[in-house]
């Protein structure tokens, strides 16, 4: 039961966050919104700056968590930057508001939380960074700078999405290949069988 309002108090504070902004959203409108007392929220959480980056950092947690394990996996180069494509849709499809949230309070954001972002960003680099050399040792990919494709195809994917709301037609899984066939083909042309 607690967790069930714990999660709805984050979810009403990522609408409100992402719709009025950091600034203009009280703790008395998260409780109004969430049909809670103000006590609850502080049952839960410190202050509106707690509930704010812990709403970011466990569903960033979440995300990074399953790019990690793509390291750990035995799956191919391919499949390794297929998955993290679909996974970053996936994400983005999940969590648009937080997305939202996000780009409307990029001025609340301290400099600590960017730091951990970076890192986690390097994680995500270094991930892709691995499948690409493994590639190009294994001849299934032309001789490159593994760091610099890696950075490519994380800029490719986020391209893809307008606004972190993909702007591509169709389901996950179409979406997912669009992105993987032209980063793997380009314009020269060719299509994946990935699933």
């Amino acid at each position: 039961m607690k967790e069930d309002t714990r999660k709805n108090i984050m979810e009403t504070a990522v609408k409100l966050f992402a719709e009025k902004g950091f600034n203009d959203t009280s703790i008395s409108k998260i409780a109004q919104g969430a049909d809670v007392g103000k006590g609850t929220i502080y049952w839960h959480f410190d202050s509106k700056e707690d509930l704010f980056f812990t709403i970011i950092k466990e569903k960033g947690k979440t995300y990074f968590d399953k790019v990690v394990q793509l390291d750990r996996s035995d799956l191919s180069p391919e499949k390794v930057i297929f998955q993290y494509i679909k996974g970053r849709i996936e994400f983005i499809d999940q969590n648009y508001k937080l997305a939202e949230m996000l780009i409307n309070n990029n001025d609340v954001i301290n400099r600590e939380f960017k730091e951990l972002m970076e890192k986690k960003h390097r994680q995500s680099v270094a991930v892709l960074e691995k499948a690409i050399q493994k590639g190009i040792d294994n001849q299934i990919f032309r001789e490159g700078r593994s760091n610099e494709i890696a950075l490519m195809i994380i800029n490719a994917t986020n391209s893809a999405h307008n606004n972190f709301s993909c702007s591509l037609k169709g389901n996950t899984e179409e979406r997912t290949k669009k992105i993987f066939d032209f980063i793997m083909y380009g314009l020269v042309g060719g299509k994946s069988n990935e699933k």
